[in-house]
């Protein structure tokens, strides 16, 4: 069984899928860097369908969201200093873990299934993902 198979974008970029044992790291890390910018976070896109579902986390990325009012000066210089080469904007911000690229959008609209989010354990911790999750799902390609 081969760990990484090679899925191809419409506009012809390669994007890698990524076996368990990656992508949990990657999750790993976020989570830790959350911890260390002491801000909360959401699981979004197909991270959080594959966690919701209770399937084995596998993908291309994992993609996180923390809401735009936490991102305070404090907390963005303590992403600079951890982050030091990864450029970071208004949108968010990518990085990789091995192969494995993190995204962590910067979510500035309220939403109401960010309000409530809702528990899921995964592994080894509890992460947030929205509620209802239906309604996200929906809405998850016009979210700002």
């Amino acid at each position: 069984m081969k760990s990484i198979i090679k899925k191809t974008k419409s506009n012809g970029t390669s994007l890698k899928s990524h076996k368990e044992e990656d992508m949990v790291k990657a999750l790993q890390d976020v989570e830790d860097l959350m911890a260390r910018i002491l801000t909360p976070f959401f699981l979004l896109g197909d991270t959080a369908r594959i966690i919701m579902a209770g399937e084995i986390l596998t993908g291309t990325y994992i993609t996180v969201g923390i809401r735009r009012s936490n991102v305070t000066p404090e907390v963005m210089s303590t992403l600079k200093t951890f982050l030091k080469d990864v450029p970071i904007d208004e949108s968010g911000f990518m990085y990789k873990v091995g192969e494995v690229p993190v995204r962590v959008k910067f979510i500035r609209n309220n939403y109401t299934f960010f309000e409530h989010t809702d528990t899921k354990f995964y592994g080894w911790d509890f992460f947030q993902v929205p509620n209802p999750f239906s309604e996200y799902w929906a809405m998850k390609g016009f979210i700002r």
